[in-house]
């Protein structure tokens, strides 16, 4: 038992959709790196939707969250910029951006199957982690959104 490592890493979970196996697996470097660059983009081409706005105008405390709140602050995001969730479910089950893929998981993954996957992840990948780096995400995301009011107003 001393030498099994099973323990401290998260287990692969499978899901059957629209007829293939997609593995979740833990977050590496790379995946949260092309994560954070595929919300990044969703979130400047949707940087002046009234959806976003009122995500942006809401009051956010990780510190005080549980994993459902978390699971449902996202939910709030995906409902702001609703091309990104299937990127991100891409990223997610494969480590990369591949709009193929994308495109037949917005078609063939349930609503239900795109919350557990999002559950999973935040749950097998350390909470307090997690929340630090989405602080990070969040001040890249506001830099973002700065950045693309500033090149369009005149």
């Amino acid at each position: 038992m001393a030498n099994d490592l099973s323990v401290l890493a998260p287990e692969e979970r499978t899901f059957h959709i629209g007829g293939q196996d997609f593995i979740l697996k833990p977050l590496s470097l790379k995946r949260f790196s092309i994560l954070l660059n595929v919300v990044t983009e969703e979130v400047r081409k949707s940087a002046f939707s009234p959806a976003m706005a009122s995500f942006m105008d809401t009051e956010l405390n990780l510190e005080d969250m549980g994993v459902m709140e978390m699971v449902q602050m996202i939910s709030g995001l995906f409902s702001a910029i609703p091309d990104a969730l299937p990127r991100v479910m891409t990223v997610l089950l494969t480590g990369k951006d591949d709009s193929g893929i994308a495109d037949f998981l917005g078609e063939e993954m349930s609503i239900a199957t795109s919350l557990r996957i999002l559950r999973y992840t935040v749950e097998d990948n350390e909470p307090e982690e997690l929340i630090a780096n989405f602080t990070a995400l969040s001040k890249r995301v506001g830099s973002a959104m700065r950045e693309a009011k500033a090149t369009t107003t005149p």
